[in-house]
């Protein structure tokens, strides 16, 4: 059992490492909202949704308040 524990452990270790490295290139939220999601659930969704906004918003700022308000307007 405590073998079993330790590769999950390192696996974790290794892939949180991987993961920590992408937050800097701005990928790090969207990861961290999914792994988030598996314990939280519940904020997974609000979570996992904002990370893909904002890291779009960042990137298509000017172009997001046109959608935003083309979308407003069919709702």
């Amino acid at each position: 059992m405590h073998e079993g524990r330790q590769g999950d452990d390192e696996k974790g270790g290794d892939r949180q490492g991987r993961k920590s490295r992408r937050s800097k290139v701005g990928g790090r939220r969207s990861k961290v909202g999914g792994r988030r999601s598996e314990v939280e659930g519940r904020r997974s969704k609000v979570e996992g949704r904002r990370s893909e906004v904002g890291g779009r918003r960042s990137e298509v700022g000017g172009r997001r308040s046109e959608v935003g308000g083309s979308e407003g307007r069919k709702i």
